[in-house]
């Protein structure tokens, strides 16, 4: 039985940062569907409460009041366009209500929101396993059915997400990040509050309605340190500001492009409101659609397990790969060498690792050449692992 659903688009001069559903009465069921799916990134929230949601101004003074406090928040997720989400889960209070809130910021973006309940029809926990919200009882939290990083990848498992950090490019002289076109150990903020992005193309067809990169979506970090997305629009060779947007800047791809399907020109990503190498964040190398960023920032209440890595390459000269991670603490960044390796002619290989990388961390891999005049060197290094929520245990509401 469908209980709600809701069409709405976000107001076309962007002031609309949250949209609230009718709360829904469960009580007379076992269990609830959520579907929801949207053309832009949207933030979807699930509260449950013993009353219904209600919005009052009862002072007459033109603002809005009403009674959230009285809702318990049950699950936040970041849903990106374009996918469908699921949530089912057992009715454990007589209301349900939904917020979603316009993450990216979007002028033009829409969403639609499906509501349903099982009616008197039992409630099966094993065969939504992982997905449910909240339990009566106690269940076992993972049963994977093939891998369990198949199953992360499935959705299965709540509080996981795969991670692959990928960096590839020549050596250079000087030790720096692992990257084709720059050399640059990447821009730090201690405090990390400065979001004042900047980036631009080194080809004139990178913009609005050009043949190469139209728009971008970069992922990253926002002011409380949590994952979020923003977009803009590339202009070519002149500079683009997205200002109070993100700390970090995770990675970044092509969302639209001209007639080649891809950018023209190397795209990159400063911060700190300047164009300049030493404030490099992220870049999209020319031809490739997407990032191959070597550094990435854990978001808060999140842990990095990195348990695997991959090298790929071919190097003429002697040199080293580094991997350090550093640790945001006052007054300076703190910084830790995790693995060092020399590199070689005709690598491949892969190999197991533990690094843990906590909230408030950041891992790069770096490279360097010891040849003088340099040969031809190319390498490609993966790190696998696995972004938990921290403290996620068995009888977790999230």
């Amino acid at each position: 039985m469908v209980n709600y659903y809701l069409k709405y688009k976000w107001d076309v001069n962007g002031s609309d940062p949250v949209k609230c559903a009718e709360s829904i009465r469960t009580y007379e069921t076992k269990s609830t569907f959520i579907h929801f799916r949207t053309t832009s990134s949207a933030t979807i929230q699930i509260f449950t409460g013993m009353a219904m949601y209600e919005e009052y101004d009862y002072a007459y003074s033109g603002t809005d009041f009403n009674n959230i406090s009285l809702f318990q928040k049950e699950l936040e997720d970041l849903v990106l366009p374009n996918t469908n989400y699921t949530k089912h889960f057992s009715n454990i209070a007589p209301y349900i209500l939904i917020k979603v809130l316009n993450t990216a910021n979007s002028t033009d973006g829409k969403f639609s929101l499906m509501i349903s309940n099982s009616q008197e029809k039992d409630f099966i926990s094993a065969s939504v396993r992982d997905s449910n919200l909240k339990l009566n009882s106690l269940v076992s939290l993972t049963r994977p059915t093939t891998d369990i990083n198949l199953d992360i990848l499935d959705g299965n498992i709540t509080g996981f997400s795969n991670v692959i950090i990928k960096a590839k490019g020549s050596l250079t002289n000087n030790e720096s990040l692992l990257m084709n076109s720059d050399i640059s150990f990447g821009f730090f903020d201690n405090t990390r509050l400065l979001r004042n992005l900047v980036f631009n193309s080194n080809q004139a067809i990178d913009t609005n309605n050009g043949n190469g990169a139209r728009k971008i979506l970069l992922n990253g970090l926002d002011i409380n340190k949590k994952l979020a997305q923003v977009e803009g629009f590339c202009n070519g060779l002149s500079t683009v500001s997205l200002a109070d947007s993100l700390i970090f800047v995770n990675s970044i791809e092509v969302t639209q492009a001209g007639l080649f399907g891809f950018n023209s020109g190397d795209i990159r990503v400063y911060n700190n409101g300047a164009v300049n190498i030493d404030n490099l964040l992220c870049s999209i190398e020319a031809g490739e659609g997407q990032s191959f960023n070597p550094q990435f920032e854990v978001p808060s209440a999140h842990t990095l397990y990195i348990t695997s890595m991959s090298v790929f390459g071919n190097c003429i000269d002697d040199g080293f790969i580094k991997i350090v991670k550093y640790t945001y603490a006052s007054p300076n960044i703190l910084y830790k060498v995790l693995d060092k390796f020399s590199v070689a002619p005709n690598m491949n290989y892969n190999r197991k690792i533990n690094f843990t990388i906590q909230d408030g961390e950041r891992i790069s891999i770096f490279r360097k050449s010891l040849a003088v005049p340099q040969g031809n060197n190319d390498i490609t290094i993966s790190l696998y692992g696995t972004l938990k929520l921290t403290n996620l245990d068995i009888q977790s509401s999230i």
